[in-house]
C-alpha cells in the first residue's frame, strides 16, 4: 500500500471517529429566567464553560427567558428544557403540574452529592412530604436594614442594642418618633420604616403572633386566615398604615438615608446599600422585631429543579448536581452578593460584601430561628398573592376591615384549592 493511501485511510478513520464523539454529545437544555438579573446570566454562563470542559460528553444549552410563561410553552410544546431555575415562589406549582421531577431517588443515588450542607430550611422550601423537587443555591430572608443615625437622633439603642427588648411596641414606638416633619414645612420628611403590601411579607406578622394561614406550611390542605393570629398579624401590618401613619411610600426613601428601618427587605439590599448609600449615613442589620410569639421571618430561595419529561435524566443531575456543588454555591454567592444555601459558604459570605455591617451575623441567625419558615409550600399560595393586593389595600386606608379582608382571603384560597381538586 503506498504511504500516502494508507495516511488518508488513516486520517478518515479518525476523522469519523471525531464525528461520532461530536454526535454523541447530550445537549442539556437549562431555562434561565432574566429577572434573576445579569450577575445570575453570568454564573450559568461561567458555569456552562467549566462543566463542558469536565464533561466533554454534556452540551448545555442556555436559553434565557423574560418570563416563565415561556419555559410552560416550552414544555407544553413538547420541547420544555432539561433544567429550570424556578424560586421557592414558583416551583410548587410546577412540581404540582407534573412538570418537575421528584430528585429523592438522585439523591440516595449520589453519595458523593453532599445533601448535609444545605442549610435545613433552605432544603425544606423545595420539599414535599418525601419528594424534593428542587435543590437550592442561595436563601433570600427577611430582616432588618436599619439607620443608626435616624435612632440616635430620636435617643434610642439600635435595634442589636435592644437586644431581646427590639419588639412590635418598641418598633411602633421608635417608629412614630421618626416619622416627623424634620425642616418645617408642614411636609413629613423622616419616616419610621418601610412595610410591604405583599402576600410574601405580611404574613411574617401572623406568624409572629403564633399563628398560619394554612394548616400547614408545606402541601398544606386548607386555608385558615380567619384565626385570632392572623387577624393579630394582619392588624399590626395595618395600623402601621392607618393608625400610625409610619410608613414610608418608596424603599428609595430609606437609601436616602429618611428611614428608620425595613421590615421587608433581604439580602439583595447588601450590594444597594453598598451601592446607594456610601457615606451618607450608618447602617446596620438585625433580625425582625419580634412579636407576641416569636421573632422569626419568611425564607425563600433560588435554585434549580429537572423536568419530568427530560430524555436525559442522568445528565441533568450531573448539570443539576453541579450547579449546586459547594464550588459553584461559592461562584454564585460571589457574583451576585447573595446569601448561599450551603452552610460551608457562608464562611467566605462576608469576603463577598464591598461593606460589611458589624451584626451580618444576623442575616444567618435569621433563618436558622427556629420560628422561620419557608413560604408556603403550594401552587394556591402563588395564585392567591396575585389577589391579595387588591384586597389588603383598602385595609391599609382604613376602608375595609381586617375581618373583612381575612374573610375574603379565605374565600378565595378556599376556590383556588377546589379548583385543583
Amino acid at each position: 500500500m503506498k504511504p500516502w493511501i494508507w495516511r488518508f485511510g488513516v486520517s478518515l478513520v479518525l476523522l469519523s471517529l471525531f464525528t461520532m464523539t461530536a454526535l454523541a454529545k447530550t445537549t442539556i437544555t437549562h431555562f434561565a429566567y432574566s429577572g434573576h438579573g445579569d450577575a445570575y446570566y453570568e454564573f450559568v454562563q461561567n458555569a456552562k464553560a467549566t462543566f463542558e470542559a469536565e464533561n466533554p460528553d454534556i452540551e448545555i444549552n442556555i436559553t434565557r427567558g423574560t418570563n416563565y410563561d415561556q419555559a410552560t410553552t416550552m414544555v407544553a410544546g413538547g420541547v420544555g428544557p432539561d433544567i429550570f431555575d424556578l424560586s421557592t415562589n414558583v416551583a410548587p406549582g410546577y412540581f404540582a403540574a407534573g412538570i418537575l421531577k421528584d430528585l429523592t431517588p438522585y439523591l440516595e443515588r449520589d453519595q458523593e452529592f453532599d445533601q448535609a450542607d444545605f442549610i435545613p430550611l433552605a432544603m425544606e422550601g423545595y420539599r414535599t412530604e418525601e419528594q424534593i423537587f428542587g435543590l437550592p443555591v442561595s436563601t433570600f430572608q427577611i430582616f432588618t436594614f436599619y439607620n443608626k443615625d435616624l435612632f440616635a437622633q430620636v435617643g434610642s439603642a439600635d435595634p442589636n442594642g435592644l437586644a431581646e427588648s427590639w419588639t412590635w411596641e418598641t418598633a411602633v414606638d421608635v417608629a412614630r418618633k421618626m416619622t416627623r416633619d424634620g425642616n418645617g414645612d408642614g411636609e413629613v420628611d423622616s419616616w419610621g420604616l418601610t412595610a410591604a403590601n405583599s402576600l410574601y411579607r405580611w404574613p411574617i406578622f401572623v406568624h409572629q403572633a403564633g399563628g398560619y394561614l394554612f394548616d400547614k406550611v408545606s402541601n398544606p390542605t386548607r386555608p385558615t386566615f380567619e384565626t385570632d393570629a392572623a387577624r393579630t398579624g394582619l392588624g399590626f401590618f395595618a395600623d402601621l398604615y392607618r393608625q400610625h401613619g409610619v410608613v414610608a411610600d418608596s424603599y428609595t426613601k430609606f437609601l436616602e438615608g429618611h428611614v428608620g428601618f425595613t421590615t421587608d427587605s433581604g439580602p439583595s439590599y447588601f450590594g444597594l446599600m453598598a451601592r446607594e448609600v456610601g457615606a451618607r449615613f450608618n447602617w446596620d442589620v438585625a433580625e425582625l422585631p419580634k412579636g407576641p410569639d416569636n421573632n422569626g421571618t419568611m425564607v425563600i430561595m433560588n435554585g434549580f429543579q429537572m423536568s419530568a419529561m427530560t430524555e436525559h435524566p442522568d445528565e441533568a443531575w450531573r448539570w443539576l448536581s453541579f450547579l449546586t456543588s459547594e464550588e459553584q454555591v461559592n461562584d454564585f454567592m460571589r457574583r451576585t452578593g447573595r446569601t448561599p444555601a450551603r452552610i460551608s459558604s457562608w464562611q467566605s459570605f462576608a469576603a463577598t460584601l464591598d461593606v460589611v455591617p458589624e451584626y451580618l451575623i444576623a442575616a444567618s441567625d435569621a433563618i436558622q430561628n427556629p420560628a422561620s419558615t419557608t413560604n408556603y409550600i403550594t401552587p394556591v399560595y402563588r395564585d392567591l398573592a396575585s389577589a391579595s393586593g387588591s384586597i389588603i389595600a383598602p385595609v391599609l386606608t382604613g376602608d375595609k376591615s381586617v375581618e373583612q379582608a381575612l374573610r375574603e382571603l379565605q374565600v378565595a384560597a378556599e376556590n383556588l384549592f377546589a379548583e385543583q381538586e
